[in-house]
């Protein structure tokens, strides 16, 4: 009887609210890569001097850190474009996705469930569907 009770109650749950754009570095990937980028960039702006300094007369020591600083910059360049790219996709969907979970949210609040047949029903437009299809009230348009 618990385990009926459990199933109904993840069942008529509210709808879960879209996931809020994120303004930083969020997942563990872009941590990394950043961290990365960061690391070949200190290389760069640390061991090129100082090489040159121990050998200033070694021309491929400055070949060799101007192509892996070209690189770095180039990475930088291309995951910052692909962050604010994704971001900006994010805070489209989010705005596509808000009013809807309102208009749902709105919805659920006045939906009642009718524990004898099982059924999820709206009193104000007298629709009603089994607790199964729930989401079928929540996101169909009224008629």
């Amino acid at each position: 009887h618990e385990a009926l009770e459990s199933d109904i109650l993840t069942l008529l749950a509210a709808p879960a609210a879209p996931a809020a754009p994120r303004g930083t570095i969020g997942s563990c990937w872009e941590k990394l890569t950043f961290g990365f980028m960061g690391f070949m960039a200190l290389l760069c702006f640390i061991l090129f001097p100082a090489a040159v300094l121990l050998d200033p007369e070694d021309e491929s020591l400055g070949e060799i850190f101007s192509v892996f600083f070209v690189m770095a910059v180039l990475y930088f360049v291309a995951i910052t474009v692909f962050y604010f790219v994704r971001a900006a996709a994010n805070k489209v969907r989010y705005r596509l996705e808000k009013p809807q979970w309102e208009r749902a949210m709105a919805r659920w609040h006045n939906l009642y469930y009718c524990y004898q047949h099982e059924i999820v029903f709206q009193p104000e437009t007298d629709q009603f569907r089994p607790a199964q299809l729930v989401n079928e009230l929540l996101h169909t348009s009224l008629s």
